[in-house]
Order: C-alpha cells, then sequence, then structure tokens
C-alpha cells in the first residue's frame, strides 16, 4: 500500500475498496484505523475471497475448498490472527511426502532434490532471494521442465519435481517457473519441510472477523464495471441487482484478482505496461474436493501428512488434523 499523509489529514475521508478478499478487507481495517470512511464493494455474495470454508459435514467436521495453509513466513497473517483474536492449530505435523504413480511414498526424494537445487539456492540466497534482481529474471524465463533437461536430471529427481510443483505449486513443471520452484524450496514459500498451521475452527473466520470490524457493512453482490478518476475524487460504478450504483470517494483501493480486475472499465485507462501483464498473466485449472470417509487409512501409511504425486491427482492431505475428533477427512 502506498504511503498514507498523517492521519489528521485523512479523518472524515472517503476510501472505497474494490474486493472484499484478504487483501481488501486488510486495507480496509488499515485505513478505517487512520481516520477515513471506508466502503469495500464486493461482487460475490460472502468475503474471504479465495479463502472458503465448507461447514455442512456430518459431526461438526469442516473443510477448506480454498486458501488453506499457512507456513512460518506468512508473519503479516499470523500477526493480523492475533491482532484479530484468533488462534493457529499447527497441522502436517508429519510433513509433506510424496506418493509416486508407482504406489512408493515417504520423503528420500527431497534430498536428492537438494543436491540438484544447491547451486541455485546458495545464489539466490546470495541475492537475498529479490524478486527485483538479475538472477531472478533468468530463473523466471526458464521452466522447471526445460532446466530438468538440461541438468540431465534422473528419474527419481524428476518425480520429485513434478510431486512438488504439482503438490504444493499445483502447476506443471512445463508451465511453472524455476524462480518459484526456487523460491519455495528456500523458504519463500516454506517448502515441504516447513512448519503448517490452519486457523482454529476454519480460515473463514479472518475475513468474517474482519468484515465485522468495519465501522459500515461490505456491499456485497456488486461486481464494479467502470473506475473513473475526477477532480473531487473517484467515482465507482457496480451492478447491484438489475440496477447500477454509484459510489463516491476521495480514493479507490483496487483488490481485485487480474481476471475480474479485466472487466473493470477505468478513465483515464491504466498504464499500457499494467493491462498488458495483467492480460498475459497465465492461469491453470484446478480442481479441489473434500471428502468426508468412513476411515482413515492413508495415515498409517508412513511419513507424511500431505503428497504429492506424479499421479493424476496431483496432490492429497489431511484435513481433519487439528480439529476435535480428527475426523477422516481427505483434500485432493
Amino acid at each position: 500500500m502506498p504511503r498514507l499523509p498523517p492521519p489528521r489529514a485523512l479523518v472524515g475521508r472517503t476510501a472505497l475498496v474494490l474486493g472484499a478478499g484478504l487483501a481488501g478487507l486488510v486495507a480496509a481495517r488499515r485505513l478505517t484505523q487512520r481516520g477515513l470512511r471506508v466502503r469495500v464493494i464486493e461482487a460475490t455474495g460472502v468475503v474471504g475471497g479465495r479463502v472458503r470454508t465448507y461447514r455442512r459435514f456430518s459431526g461438526g467436521a469442516h473443510g477448506e475448498l480454498g486458501g488453506e495453509l499457512l507456513e512460518e513466513g506468512n508473519a503479516r497473517t499470523l500477526a493480523l490472527l492475533d491482532e484479530v483474536g484468533l488462534s493457529r492449530v499447527r497441522v502436517l505435523r508429519r510433513r509433506f511426502a510424496m506418493w509416486e504413480d508407482a504406489g512408493t511414498h515417504g520423503q528420500r526424494g527431497w534430498a536428492r532434490l537438494d543436491d540438484f537445487l544447491a547451486p541455485m539456492a546458495r545464489a539466490w540466497r546470495r541475492a537475498r532471494r529479490s524478486w527485483s534482481s538479475p538472477l531472478a529474471a533468468r530463473l523466471a524465463r526458464v521452466s522447471v521442465e526445460d532446466w530438468l533437461d538440461t541438468v540431465e536430471a534422473d528419474a527419481q529427481t524428476r518425480r520429485s519435481c513434478r510431486s512438488l510443483s504439482r503438490g504444493m505449486m499445483l502447476a506443471s513443471p512445463r508451465r511453472l517457473s524455476l524462480l518459484q520452484l526456487v523460491d519455495e524450496w528456500t523458504g519463500g514459500g516454506g517448502g515441504p519441510r516447513a512448519t503448517f498451521y490452519r486457523i482454529r475452527g476454519g480460515n473463514d473466520q479472518l475475513p468474517q472477523r474482519l468484515a465485522a470490524g468495519l465501522a459500515e457493512s461490505v456491499v456485497l453482490r456488486a461486481p464494479v464495471t467502470h473506475v473513473e478518476r475526477t477532480r473531487r475524487g473517484c467515482v465507482v460504478s457496480a451492478r447491484v441487482g438489475r440496477k447500477m450504483r454509484t459510489f463516491e470517494g476521495d480514493g479507490v483501493v483496487v483488490a481485485l484478482p487480474p481476471r475480474p480486475l479485466l472487466r473493470v472499465t477505468f478513465s483515464p485507462p491504466l498504464p499500457a505496461r499494467l493491462h498488458r501483464a495483467l492480460a498475459t498473466i497465465g492461469f491453470g485449472g484446478v480442481t479441489k474436493s473434500v471428502l468426508l470417509l468412513e476411515r482413515s487409512g492413508w495415515r498409517r501409511c508412513g511419513p507424511g501428512g500431505a503428497w504429492g504425486s506424479d499421479a493424476r491427482a496431483g496432490s492429497f492431505w489431511d484435513p481433519g488434523e487439528g480439529q476435535a475428533g480428527h475426523p477422516p477427512l481427505l483434500s485432493v
């Protein structure tokens, strides 16, 4: 977020926040704390964006349909939980393992992958893991699959990379940049040996708690169509039901994902470079299912509470860990 003027200069001003995902709700919270009047406008009927918790299982169990795991490195999010009075529960204590299509499973493949990534990992740390460094630009232009071909990786290393790419980063090695893999492995995203948490009682409590703390209710089911900058501030047009409604403010915070953002027209237009970047971001297809089973036999299948795989499923894990009674849930 850009640096704000002194608090006294903001009191009584109005800010419009587009999107009630975590980014938009946190922005609204911070602006409210600085003395602004804030109105959040959300296209869907719920707050939380990609954080969705399913609560209709029998026995009170719940599963995360969207964003699920917090890592130790997510310092700001963990601090936010403390700020709003939510607690976390440690999960995946048996760590992230591999489950190969051939049926073997365990964690030995990570050690082999360590050897192959060690030179780049050292260089990445020397670059202070900066995504604006020349090294980051070079790594970003190479796919994981091309890198595996270049270093003539053996079959086991390829299976490990495929399991990590599909299991933790939800991407095929041929579409995933080497930059993302190296950063994940060196701690940027936690890696398979990180410490993981969920919010105790369900992740949807965080956006709900943030929304409840705002002075004005979030405007739901109001997809934004147009944002115009005027001499007095800005005007946002949104479709509410069958009618168009306008909202006026001194400024706008845009917290929309790229695809919904591309459906919004701006006056004056967005800079050409920004629009081009938004239009060329690639997205893959991911399907996530949470199943309530009669038994949890997979928990006796050696190390791991989550598994990346080179099989068609890609990854699966135990979402019941940390819940009362440890219900036999399986996410795929």
